[in-house]
């Protein structure tokens, strides 16, 4: 599985079948979750019905909806996982819950191009 730190390379252009990871978001929620998709069905009006479930959970995720949400549907996708990079996301947290973290980051690039233009 994923843990935290580790960088998600997400596509939301494909039709997301049963086993694929998706990471999708309730509005209002504050962090994206990432479980695995269960089951489509496809209402007679064409809308996508799916259900998740994390590897680690006994049940599906209908306990983590919002009340009166049986199912996900597109617009609460945020993409499918295709790829990871392990620990590479901590540079970001770290520009979340530190701010000094960003400038230190901005300070060192902006240094480094000025330097970099004076060596032409």
């Amino acid at each position: 599985g994923f843990r935290r730190g580790d960088l998600l390379v997400l596509n939301n252009r494909d039709d997301p079948r049963p086993g694929d990871v998706l990471v999708y978001q309730f509005p209002g929620q504050g962090v994206p979750i990432v479980h695995r998709l269960l089951n489509v069905w496809h209402t007679p009006d064409g809308e996508e019905l799916l259900l998740t479930k994390g590897d680690n959970n006994p049940g599906t995720d209908e306990v983590m909806y919002p009340a009166g949400v049986d199912y996900l549907t597109r617009e609460h996708l945020v993409g499918t996982v295709v790829g990871y990079f392990p620990l590479l996301g901590y540079a970001t947290i770290a520009m979340k819950e530190h701010w000094w973290v960003k400038f230190l980051l901005f300070g060192i690039f902006g240094l480094t191009a000025l330097v970099s233009e004076g060596r032409d």
